[in-house]
């Protein structure tokens, strides 16, 4: 009798024991589980971070980019318009041979330049008009230039053009330095007046004698800015 006693004792003691060390197992992983859930959340928190992260800097890169490509098409459509005389939007043959001497102090070949104008006119609509290319032209000439790794050469255009690596006119191409000694004064030669005619008579559209508003915009559309609207 004694001894059943004892060893229902001993069964509970073990029971006991056992239900002990059970729950205390199930509360460290309770605790375990809880601490990795919480580093996980960390974690995942961290990865949304650095996501979001990644995301801002690439769209503010993509958008210098933007800014960047639509600054430079700007700068080329200046330059386009400044290499053609009469303002109607496309280079003409001498035009264009005149621009490249200008560039790389040589002028197209005319197979090189009729190479060119069959390219543009084969893969941009509108490039080519009256045998001259037009802003789509240039523009896309360009684009070809920039895609084949010659972005040199579109950096030697906007260059010889006054543009600096900032896409912004330069200090020496807008006010070019040059010495007047002290006995002598400076006036425009007939060259000079004539040029300066020629420009009035190229945006006076209505032919009244008279540049307005808009046809002065115009006049300084390759410039940095109208000078009368900008004081």
């Amino acid at each position: 009798m004694v001894s059943k006693e004892v060893s229902g004792r001993k069964r509970k003691r073990v029971t006991e024991f056992a239900q002990r060390a059970i729950a205390d197992l199930r509360a460290q992983l309770d605790k375990e589980l809880v601490a990795a859930k919480e580093r996980h959340e960390k974690d995942l928190a961290a990865v949304r971070a650095d996501f979001e992260h990644s995301a801002v800097t690439a769209k503010a890169t993509f958008d210098r980019e933007l800014a960047n490509r639509d600054a430079r098409i700007t700068q080329l459509e200046n330059s386009l318009n400044a290499v053609v005389r009469d303002k109607n939007s496309y280079s003409e043959q001498a035009q264009i041979r005149q621009a490249e001497r200008k560039c790389f102090d040589a002028p197209l070949q005319l197979q090189e330049l009729e190479g060119i104008r069959e390219m543009v006119n084969q893969h941009a609509d509108g490039g080519v008009r009256e045998g001259g290319l037009t802003e789509a032209g240039f523009l896309y000439l360009h684009t070809i230039f920039i895609q084949r790794g010659r972005l040199e050469t579109t950096w030697t255009v906007l260059r010889k053009f006054g543009y600096a690596e900032d896409l912004r006119s330069t200090e020496a191409f807008l006010s070019p330095k040059f010495d007047i000694p002290p006995d002598c004064s400076v006036e425009l030669s007939p060259p000079g007046y004539q040029f300066f005619t020629d420009i009035f008579e190229t945006f006076d559209k209505d032919q009244d004698g008279a540049l307005n508003p808009s046809e002065l915009e115009e006049v300084f559309g390759t410039s940095p800015g109208n000078p009368w609207t900008s004081c």
